[in-house]
């Protein structure tokens, strides 16, 4: 079923070591958002320095190295979609990245959580496709 499948083997007909390259000390952590006006008001309160592209069918996406106390990150706008998105991040591995930090906008139903809150995921549902090729389910339907 859909919703336990998973595929193991790391090898694609087409892998992000073919489309991208490594870039000597390239920030451990990249931060990104979807959100352009906070990725905007981020680049420009962090002044930020563009250091590559990431490549997409939609044209070039610039990333930028930015420091904050003391830190340097690497920092790029995601574009909406799990396999885009997805990609990029590929792309940005392979250049260097290590760990990822995702800022996302969302609707809660849940009147007790404050607008504008912080809160951390620690599940998702798996139905956007792109996660089945990287992690194995770990609840399924039966369980």
């Amino acid at each position: 079923m859909l919703l336990n499948e998973f595929d193991d083997n790391k090898d694609a007909i087409i892998n992000p070591k073919m489309c991208a390259k490594r870039i000597d000390d390239f920030p451990k952590i990249t931060i990104s958002c979807f959100s352009k006006e906070l990725f905007n008001n981020v680049l420009l309160a962090l002044a930020g320095k563009e250091i590559c592209y990431v490549h997409s069918a939609t044209g070039l996406n610039p990333v930028y190295e930015v420091e904050y106390k003391g830190e340097r990150f690497a920092l790029f706008h995601s574009l909406v979609g799990a396999p885009l998105c997805t990609s990029q991040y590929q792309d940005l591995t392979v250049m260097g990245s290590k760990k990822l930090i995702l800022l996302v906008n969302c609707v809660v139903l849940d009147k007790s959580i404050e607008d504008c809150g912080i809160f951390i995921s620690t599940s998702a549902l798996r139905d956007e496709g792109t996660s089945y090729h990287y992690a194995k389910a770990r609840y399924g339907l039966n369980n």
